[in-house]
Parts: C-alpha cells; sequence; structure tokens
C-alpha cells in the first residue's frame, strides 16, 4: 500500500513539473499575448453607431455634454487612455490632446449638412477650413467633409439624418499618424439606424 502510494506521489509530482515547465514555456514565448488582443467596444449616440478601440492603447470616451450651443442634443469625446491620464491630472493646463468628437444637434427645419455647417459656422468650424467642403457619405448616409486647420488638423464629417444633424471630427497632427488612423477606424465603423 505505501509503494502504491509512492508511486502516485511521484507521478503527481511529475505531472506537476511537466505542467510548471510548460506553462512558464509557453508564458516565455508569448509574454504579452493578452496585451496584444485588440478588444473594441460598440457605442450608440442617438442614431448613429460607431466602434472604437479599448485595448491595448485604447480609447477612453467621455460624455462632454454642455448646454452650448443651443440645439446640441448630446456630444462624446474618445481620448487615448494615455493622453486621458496625461491631461486629466490635476492642476493640468494646456491645450488638450487630439480627440475624437461626436456631436448631435437638432435640426428641425431639416438643413442640408451644408447649410446646417454655414449657418452654425462656430460649432462646425467651416469658417477654418483649406478648401471647399466635398460631397462624403459615411454608414450609408450621405453628408459632407472638411479639413479643418487649427492647432491640430480636424477631418470634419457633418451628416444631416432626419431631424438630427451629426457633426463627427478627429483631430490629429499629420495624416498618417496614430490619431489620424484611429479616426479612420472609427468613422469606417459609423452606422446610421
Amino acid at each position: 500500500m505505501k509503494k502504491i502510494l509512492f508511486v502516485i506521489l511521484i507521478i503527481g509530482v511529475l505531472i506537476s513539473a511537466f505542467y510548471l515547465f510548460f506553462t512558464n514555456n509557453s508564458k516565455q514565448l508569448n509574454p504579452d499575448l493578452e496585451s496584444t488582443i485588440e478588444i473594441s467596444e460598440t457605442t450608440k449616440i442617438s442614431n448613429l453607431s460607431f466602434s472604437y478601440r479599448t485595448s491595448p492603447d485604447g480609447y477612453v470616451l467621455i460624455n462632454d455634454y454642455q448646454k452650448w450651443p443651443k440645439d446640441l442634443i448630446s456630444s462624446i469625446s474618445l481620448f487615448s487612455k494615455r493622453d486621458y491620464e496625461w491631461f486629466s491630472k490635476p492642476g493640468f493646463l494646456g491645450e488638450g490632446p487630439p480627440s475624437i468628437t461626436i456631436s448631435v444637434f437638432n435640426n428641425p427645419n431639416r438643413l442640408t449638412a451644408q447649410s446646417w455647417a454655414e449657418t452654425n459656422s462656430l460649432a462646425s468650424n467651416i469658417e477654418l477650413i483649406d478648401s471647399p467642403p466635398v460631397p462624403a457619405e459615411v454608414g450609408g448616409v450621405k453628408g459632407i467633409y472638411y479639413l479643418v486647420l487649427g492647432l491640430y488638423l480636424f477631418d470634419t464629417y457633418v451628416f444631416a439624418y432626419g431631424d438630427e444633424i451629426y457633426l463627427l471630427s478627429g483631430a490629429y497632427h499629420e495624416k498618417g499618424d496614430e490619431y489620424y488612423q484611429n479616426t479612420v477606424d472609427v468613422i469606417s465603423t459609423a452606422v446610421f439606424k
């Protein structure tokens, strides 16, 4: 009986040693496996849904609704986690980092995207463009696109959908940088319902 228990104990130790050896080696082969898996989240703002990356190095969604301008229904901004941690520290002074902003406005007169942008130049920043707006389509809805020049470059899209206006704007330093690519990624997932 003692010999059987001893053999079972030895087999148990060997199995445990093999398991530990195997799991440690697999962790060394893929030490950042969990951090490389891309995770995204889908969010809806009024009749527009879109997805954005939450990890690795993803975005934080901030509801930045204000009571200005008067026709604003809802507004959100996406900041990279790194930038959000940086500018949300107590005592931060300065310009905020590039972000992706989506705002929804009442459009009771059912203005076209172009007419609304021209009528609401403070909200649309259309006075800061480098060339005339061009037609654009996102999520099956037609609107306009223009590039706003400022502290950052802003790819700006305006859509009239039902009795609402959707203003999507993504800030970046230069075409092709990570902020630009993240804007492209978010815009490509936008769907109106």
